[in-house]
């Protein structure tokens, strides 16, 4: 019977992305959405394979080297077997919708650079939450964390792993299947998400992008008033109940 295909790089062809980080000689599977902490959960993967020591860019290693040369294909019956113990490493929705905001701002090309100006962070959810399918156009960086193989079992990842708690869940990880992973030195942990928040400057859920400054970038309670948070809890409602976040944990 042939075997039916996972993720082949060639073809480019996986049913998500980013695809997922696979180590077939320890048999380990390591997921992670875009937005929740792509960089370190490579510079993660990478440095306990040992190849940290060789990899100056991990994300350009993982897409580069990882799935073109060492792992140019995976098939259903490998991320389906019991024997891979598979990762997953989640991010607050919460945090995650102002960091998407954050880069479509900086970096998405599908947004003319004057509807960015004026965009808000409550105009940017309604956008990508409107009928017309934005939330639906696969724009990897706005894709809910859930994905489809979770309703169909439940019980697929042997460890879900908060980003905002990493330490503590890897520790439980290296517990539970007596590995000894660590964090790797110069890892990109979850510093990355507060980095450049510093300014309690009341709240900004209607302010213009434009309006933002790098040296005074606000704190991320300050995105959220009543509007703000029913609209992320709309959007990610999966997220939020399959992995428990709440608005409080800001």
């Amino acid at each position: 019977m042939k075997r039916k295909v996972f993720y082949n790089i060639k073809k480019n062809k996986s049913p998500w992305s980013p695809p997922p980080l696979y180590d077939q000689k320890n048999k380990i599977f390591l997921d992670i959405s875009a937005k929740a902490g792509t960089g370190f959960a490579a510079s993660l993967f990478f440095g306990n394979m040992k190849h940290i020591g060789q990899i100056k860019n991990p994300i350009k290693y993982k897409f580069g080297v990882h799935y073109k040369k060492e792992i140019p294909i995976i098939y259903w019956d490998e991320i389906l077997s019991s024997d891979i113990y598979k990762i997953k490493i989640v991010r607050n929705p919460f945090h995650r919708a102002i960091s998407s905001y954050c880069h479509t701002m900086r970096s998405e090309p599908c947004i003319s650079p004057e509807v960015k100006k004026n965009m808000s962070f409550i105009d940017f959810l309604k956008y990508i939450s409107r009928p017309d399918g934005s939330m639906k156009r696969k724009n990897i960086h706005w894709q809910t964390q859930h994905r489809f193989i979770e309703s169909e079992h439940v019980s697929f990842y042997d460890a879900v792993c908060r980003l905002e708690n990493i330490e503590e869940d890897i520790s439980k990880v290296n517990n539970e299947v007596i590995r000894e992973w660590d964090i790797p030195k110069g890892a990109n942990t979850y510093r990355h998400a507060t980095s450049m928040s510093r300014t309690n400057a009341g709240n900004v859920a209607s302010l213009r992008w434009g309006d933002f400054t790098k040296e005074h970038f606000p704190l991320y309670r300050n995105f959220y008033n009543d509007e703000s948070s029913e609209l992320v809890r709309k959007i990610y409602i999966k997220d939020i109940e399959t992995y428990n976040y709440e608005l409080g944990e800001l």
